[in-house]
This record gives structure tokens, sequence and C-alpha cells, in this order.
């Protein structure tokens, strides 16, 4: 596809024509509200870098669809991603039963991640966590200071928490855990797959 297909005017265009019921227009749509509703984005960039939807819509890479059309940064997509991969696997049942605007906010559920993933947090201090976040709907802020009050001095909420090399972390021991299982869905074993080499650490040439 020509490159000018994406510049502003004609992506506007573009975007006016789409089917008001399709992924792509979904994508947007949840893209303008994600900061009231981050888990109905975050499965959607998760559909679309499963299947490489992107690739369909004229984008080489997930992080061009990104960046392009839905104006959301590379590590916001993977905090997306990684945050609902890790509900859709943990807490299924918790998010079928709330409406948008229960939903705990991404960094909350980042706590809850961090912990899950700690080797040293024992199940009864995730637990713990656990019913402050999804029970008691206690803020970001206030579960990370429970986290770090039970023992875990690295659970504040900086820039730093969203770093690739974070998510690069995160995406392998998933992978790992994950993918040897005999039910676990073919397509996630692709997309965990393609999500670590996206995510391999950059030389610094590579960068932005």
């Amino acid at each position: 596809m020509p490159n000018n297909q994406h510049n502003p005017a004609q992506l506007e265009e573009t975007i006016q024509q789409l089917d008001p019921d399709s992924m792509r227009m979904h994508l947007i749509n949840s893209a303008r509200k994600f900061k009231s509703n981050w888990v109905e984005l975050g499965e959607f960039l998760t559909k679309a870098a499963a299947e490489k939807a992107y690739e369909e819509w004229g984008y080489k890479k997930f992080e061009d669809y990104c960046r392009l059309e839905i104006k959301i940064k590379k590590a916001t997509a993977m905090k997306l991603t990684n945050a609902y991969f890790f509900i859709s696997q943990e807490e299924p049942e918790f998010f079928k039963n709330q409406n948008n605007s229960k939903f705990p906010d991404i960094d909350t559920i980042g706590v809850l991640q961090r912990a899950k993933q700690d080797e040293d947090c024992s199940e009864e201090m995730y637990d713990e966590l656990r019913d402050a976040a999804l029970v008691r709907g206690q803020a970001a802020a206030t579960v990370a200071k429970k986290y770090k009050d039970l023992g875990n001095i690295n659970a504040g909420i900086t820039e730093n928490d969203t770093s690739l090399e974070q998510s690069y972390a995160l995406v392998t021991r998933l992978k790992n855990k994950l993918a040897p299982l005999p039910d676990f869905p073919e397509k996630f074993k692709q997309y965990l797959q393609e999500m670590e080499e996206y995510l391999q650490p950059a030389s610094p040439e590579d960068e932005d």
C-alpha cells in the first residue's frame, strides 16, 4: 500500500469509511475512551496483535499501527496487553461481573502483576493485595504501599514500572510458564513469542 495512506488527512478519511462494527473501528473507539475502560482496549489490542490484523489495515508493525492510528506509544500498548493478558489468566470471572465504571485502574493491576511474579510474595500476601485491589477497590498508590509494607520494597509506581525491560521479562516468564500447557491456545503461544521478540531490548541506535 502507498506510504501516504497514513498521513492524518488520508487516515481520517479511511476511518470515516470504516464499518462501525469492525474490529478496527472498535479499536479506535476503545482508544478514544481507554482511560475509562482500559480493559476493552487491552482486549482488542491483544486480539489485533495475536491475529496480526494490523497487516490487513496497511501496517507492517504492531507498534506502527498503535502510534499512527490510535495514537498510543509502544510502552503504553505493551502495558495494556500485558495487563489484559494477566487478568484474562488470573481473574477472568471477576472482570466478567464488573461494569466499566468499576474496573480497577491499570496501575492497580500492575501492582498485582508484579506481586504475582514476585517469588518472595507469598500466596497469603498476594491474596491480601488482591482483596485490597479487587474487593475493596483501593487506589493503585494504596495497594502499592501495602505491597511495600508487606516486605516488597520495589512496588512503587514510577515510569520505570512500565519499562520495556520489565515487560520483556514478564512476557518471557509467561511464555515459559503457559506455553507448555497442552490446552493453551496456539494463537497465544505465537502471540507470546512475537511479543518476546518485539520487546527484545534494542541497541542504542535502534531507539527513537
